[in-house]
């Protein structure tokens, strides 16, 4: 399959952008009677430039005639954007129409250490417009979707380091990392291709398509290794089931597994709606890994009874996940959240009584800039979570016989049942991985989880973005 895909970012002082047709600042210009996002698109097609804005930011019902000839693209602009309270900004061939500071109550200014994220998406050979585009800051909350005209925009979003996703079911997916800092306006641009599926693709998949008899107990197998098997699973459910395919290499016995569209998973207890778009699925006799983009949605609870239980489950999902203990690993809270460290040499080391207790410094370095940070150690780190137990749903599901990527014994021994502190490993599997400073791996596959991390799966996935203590549920 081949496809294409490319972005513009603007930081107020500067564009790397798409490079279409050659620009012209002379135009000549006759309507009557039209929206302005008409004669907006008018203008770029007669000079080239490409205009990002928000639809609602547009004033609704003004219907604008203009006769000029020889006019400069400025002075046009000037007379339209004319009691509107917008302003506009031009970086080569992006013009960027927002509202005028001081106007809108969103965020954009800088006041707040927030930063705003305008941009459009169209079709990389015709440069159409897409509507619906999904448009979101992966693993958080922070998303929306492109209106009729193609355009988006986000408010609010924190400093920070990030990648945007643009997904939309007939697209390729794409995304794009970036910096969000010094209270800046960013603009950023998607160019989408369209996805083809060709006998050349067909061809290279070398594992057969199970049968649609073989299907269902595949998807049974899919949903515990995906979903898992706490109690958060139980009260999940994937609305699009239909769009897996399964494979299964008899020789390797690897199954595997992939998605035509993104998987729109409805956990009914933690109240998100959850879009994973599935990029890897594999498993084998000793471990399973996965990895994708993902937009949590808030659900909006029917009675106080349910808000209260999803504040509750959220709260217990969130402490001692592996994402609290990366954000308590970072702001070198280790000991006031609950969290133990301890480096091994081997898996069989965990019940040793006298390992040796290790600090942030030692297994957390300084990244590429303010917002990142690399773990790098050698070996296995063991993470004890001390202000929770084991559940009982997870001992349930151990393998007493064996210490394996599917779990470790509790606390007080592997062959015991007795809940203990929730134990989990880290294993890298290339030099360092990268994390954000929301407690995101940059690296999906560049390391191991085993234990009780392992056994929690995306039933159990909590926003990047959420804030226990400002839950505004």
């Amino acid at each position: 399959m081949r496809w294409k895909w490319l972005f513009g970012l603007v930081l107020l002082a500067f564009l790397h952008s798409v490079k279409g047709q050659e620009t012209t600042d002379t135009l000549s210009m006759s309507f009557k009677d039209l929206p302005l996002e008409i004669v907006l698109d008018s203008i770029t097609y007669k000079t080239g430039y490409y205009f990002s804005y928000n639809a609602d930011a547009i004033p609704k019902g003004s219907l604008y005639t203009l006769t000029r000839e020889g006019i400069d693209i400025d002075g046009l602009l000037n007379i339209l954007l004319v009691g509107t309270m917008l302003e506009y900004s031009r970086y080569e061939d992006q013009i960027i129409i927002r509202a005028k500071k001081g106007v809108s109550k969103e965020g954009g200014d800088g006041s707040s250490g927030k930063v705003q994220i305008t941009g459009w998406v169209r079709e990389y050979r015709s440069k159409n417009a897409i509507e619906g585009v999904n448009v979101f800051i992966n693993g958080t909350t922070i998303g929306t979707v492109t209106d009729q005209y193609g355009n988006y925009r986000l408010t609010d979003v924190p400093h920070g380091s990030y990648i945007l996703v643009f997904s939309h079911v007939a697209y390729e997916l794409a995304s794009y990392s970036f910096k969000a800092e010094n209270n800046n306006s960013y603009a950023i641009n998607g160019l989408l291709d369209f996805k083809v599926r060709t006998l050349d693709q067909i061809e290279i998949i070398s594992d057969p398509i199970v049968s649609e008899d073989e299907w269902p107990r595949y998807y049974r197998m899919f949903k515990k290794e995906f979903l898992g098997s706490s109690a958060n699973a139980s009260r999940c459910e994937i609305v699009n089931a239909e769009s897996l395919d399964f494979s299964y290499n008899e020789d390797t016995q690897v199954f595997t597994g992939e998605a035509q569209e993104p998987l729109i998973i409805m956990n009914e207890a933690l109240g998100y709606q959850v879009s994973y778009e599935l990029e890897h699925f594999e498993k084998d006799d000793d471990r399973t890994s996965f990895y994708g983009k993902a937009r949590f949605t808030p659900l909006n609870p029917e009675s106080n009874r349910i808000r209260k239980k999803w504040r509750k489950n959220r709260m217990k999902s969130y402490y001692g996940s592996i994402t609290h203990f990366f954000k308590s690993l970072i702001a070198d809270e280790l000991k006031e959240e609950g969290f133990r460290i301890y480096s091994l040499k081997d898996v069989s080391e965990i019940f040793n009584k006298k390992m040796v207790e290790i600090g942030a410094d030692d297994i957390l370095l300084p990244g590429t800039n303010r917002y990142e940070w690399k773990l790098d150690f050698d070996n296995y780190v063991m993470v004890s979570y001390d202000k929770e137990v084991e559940s009982t749903q997870y001992l349930s599901s151990l393998n007493e016989s064996e210490i394996s990527a599917n779990g470790l014994g509790p606390t007080s021994g592997i062959n015991s049942q007795k809940p203990g502190a929730q134990k989990s490993m880290l294993e890298l599997r290339r030099t360092y991985v990268t994390l954000d400073h929301n407690g995101q791996i940059k690296e999906p596959l560049g390391l191991t989880t085993i234990g009780y991390w392992s056994w929690e799966r995306v039933a159990d996935l909590m926003p990047a973005d959420y804030n226990p203590k400002a839950d505004n549920l």
